[in-house]
């Protein structure tokens, strides 16, 4: 389909040279454009957009999508500049996609005030006509009131959001796969419960102890709180925004950070607790492994999942994206995607044995692959079966050392993909 509306695009052009025709200049450059956005050539996109804005300054639908492609790479300052050139070229304040898509850029900006009077009067502006954009409107409008500590607008703007939308009707794709991963490992516990006889006697034993699976939930809990504390700080003190996780642009680091606190901190407490119970925490979490190229076979087989999930978006993307965002490669971001392999120690290392001596090995995989899963949050379908290999893998050779080759080389593979591709990048962007 890229290639057939290039095609079209090339015989246009040849027609317009011959031509000559400003208004069509103009629609030729936006088609160009769309083409090159889709392909990730976000660069070319732009100068396609700003040729389209130059032969017809006055059309809103050019200055709306180059705004929001400066936004969605992470430059909120020039898609509201944008914005507000056409506002005062034209006078037209009245146009409820540029307000909206202006009070978006300056949330991203943390001008919250701002924000908020720009999607207050878009939403006015839409009246009835589209109840889906209002709805939408109104959600932002009481994350920023929120954010502001405006408890009782937030309140009321989520109120009438939830008027103009169902959330119900959203509770599917990836929303109800988490959902249902969760009563799955909810089932296994309980099954697991159950199959164990009551006993009365106490065991005692000699030299290092053996952690239990209170102690799993717990570290992961702790991580899971400290990783949102570390969000919102950041949020806080670098944006003066609270709620950073669910602000455009600003996002990005925010939820970046999260993974990084949290998949360190899952990897030193779980060390922590190893050393605690008197075991060498190298040779109790890690171990060592004589087949490290089956690690890196195995990173290499996920990362293909992922660019393949990535590329037929299935059910229309409602399945959920990665969860960080390689659009925009911050040190935030690449951090992460080097730090959070760490978390193997936990999720094999420390998990995986106790669950084991609880239940029983298979229940151990199911569990510890659940848990994976259900903490990074999105693909949820990807990452259970990631999660289940990973563990499965454990299961026969129990050690860390393939399972982390694994993750790093998903990562990293990555990071290196979305760099020297932008065709790679742009199935991100969704």
């Amino acid at each position: 389909m890229h290639d057939e509306a290039a095609g079209y695009l090339s015989s246009a052009r040849t027609i317009l040279q011959q031509q000559g025709n400003r208004e069509l200049e103009g629609h030729l450059q936006l088609l160009a454009g769309s083409i090159h956005e889709f392909a990730g050539r976000y660069d070319d996109a732009l100068t396609a957009y700003t040729a389209a804005i130059a032969a017809d300054p006055l059309n809103v639908g050019y200055r709306l999508s180059d705004a929001r492609l400066r936004l969605r790479l992470g430059d909120p300052a020039a898609a509201a500049a944008q914005l507000r050139s056409y506002v005062n070229l034209t006078g037209d304040d009245r146009d409820p996609e540029v307000r909206s898509l202006l009070g978006r850029a300056h949330w991203a900006l943390g001008e919250l005030d701002e924000a908020a009077g720009h999607l207050a009067t878009a939403h006015q502006l839409r009246g009835s006509r589209d109840v889906d954009a209002q709805a939408d409107d109104l959600r932002a409008l009481s994350l920023i009131y929120y954010a502001e500590g405006d408890l009782t607008a937030g309140n009321v703007a989520l109120r009438e959001s939830l008027r103009r939308d169902n959330l119900l009707s959203r509770l599917g794709g990836n929303a109800l796969v988490w959902l249902a991963t969760l009563l799955l490992l909810t089932a296994v516990h309980l099954v697991g419960e159950s199959r164990i006889p009551s006993t009365s006697g106490l065991e005692v034993v000699d030299g290092p102890q053996a952690w239990s699976v209170g102690d799993v939930y717990g570290i992961l809990l702790t991580s899971l709180l400290l990783g949102l504390a570390a969000a919102v700080a950041y949020g806080q003190f670098v944006h003066g925004n609270a709620l950073a996780l669910a602000t455009p642009v600003q996002a990005t680091d925010a939820w970046a950070l999260f993974f990084i606190t949290l998949s360190v901190f899952l990897a030193l407490l779980s060390w922590r607790r190893a050393a605690m119970a008197g075991h060498d925490p190298m040779e109790a979490l890690i171990g060592t492994s004589r087949q490290p190229l089956t690690g890196f076979g195995l990173g290499v087989v996920f990362l293909g999942g992922v660019i393949a999930y990535l590329h037929f978006d299935p059910f229309d993307g409602a399945l959920g994206g990665f969860y960080l965002d390689l659009v925009q490669l911050t040190p935030y971001v690449v951090a992460a995607m080097i730090l959070v392999p760490l978390a193997e120690v936990f999720f094999r290392g420390l998990a995986f044995p106790p669950l084991a001596r609880r239940y029983d090995k298979r229940s151990a995989v199911v569990v510890s692959g659940a848990l994976y899963a259900l903490t990074f949050g999105t693909p949820v379908a990807l990452l259970l079966v990631f999660g289940l290999l990973l563990a499965e893998g454990f299961r026969r050779r129990p050690n860390v050392t393939e399972p982390l080759i694994a993750q790093l080389t998903l990562h990293v593979g990555l990071l290196v993909a979305v760099t020297v591709s932008p065709w790679v990048r742009s199935l991100f962007f969704g």
